[in-house]
């Protein structure tokens, strides 16, 4: 074999480098990526922590929902407690403006029934204090024109009427024309005299223990002290 046909081994020369070779992984993962590398892209990973981020995503959705409903319902109640309330105040002031209200109206309706019973109790007064005074003078007319036009019976039956049994030492005084008129029936044992300044129906009779005035004048006085 000729030098040309013996087999020849190349080298690299020594000054040539070597460069390792990146190879590129190939797998991918949503869920697997962030964990180490031995499962990365697994399927049963990737659908267990997908079925789990599914549940937490579930349950913090719900959980949210019940604290917001919570937080809205507690919220709600204090709102509608807040109106109740206020609700309850407007209506105790009302009650009690109410009942000053009706205090008042009363106090006001007792003291017109007050002014009203002193306006009355005055009238009556005064009508009752016209009446006396009209009364005696109606009476005093009457007896007047009684005593004017009175017989000397009708005068000695007063007096009789006044004095049936008159005690010893009596004396009376009547008006001239009544005292010794033969009409007149005196009481038995009394003392006449005339007195020109006694009307017609008057007569005084003197006794021990004092007089007794059967003067007309003398008897409405004592009416009027009554009536008043």
């Amino acid at each position: 074999m000729t030098s040309s046909s013996e087999p020849r081994v190349l080298r690299l020369a020594d000054h040539v480098e070597t460069t390792p070779l990146v190879v590129t992984d190939l797998r991918s993962g949503h869920w697997t990526r962030l964990g180490s590398g031995g499962v990365l892209g697994d399927r049963v990973t990737e659908e267990a922590m997908s079925d789990l981020a599914e549940k937490a995503r579930t349950a913090g959705h719900a959980e949210g929902y019940a604290v917001g409903w919570s937080l809205g319902s507690r919220r709600a109640d204090q709102e509608a407690r807040a109106r109740r309330e206020a609700e309850e105040r407007q209506h105790a002031e009302d009650r009690d403006r109410r009942e000053q209200e009706h205090a008042r109206a009363l106090a006001d309706l007792v003291r017109a029934a007050h002014a009203l019973d002193a306006a009355i109790a005055d009238a009556v007064a005064r009508v009752e204090q016209q009446a006396a005074a009209l009364a005696l003078e109606l009476t005093r007319e009457l007896v007047g024109e009684a005593a004017a036009t009175a017989g000397v019976g009708a005068v000695a039956a007063r007096v009789r009427s006044a004095l049936p049994v008159p005690p010893p030492g009596a004396v009376l005084h009547a008006h001239p024309d009544v005292a010794h008129h033969p009409d007149a029936d005196w009481p038995a044992g009394v003392t006449v005299r005339a007195d020109a300044n006694l009307g017609r129906a008057d007569v005084l009779v003197d006794l021990d223990e004092g007089v007794l005035d059967l003067r007309v004048d003398h008897a409405l006085q004592r009416l009027g002290e009554v009536l008043a």
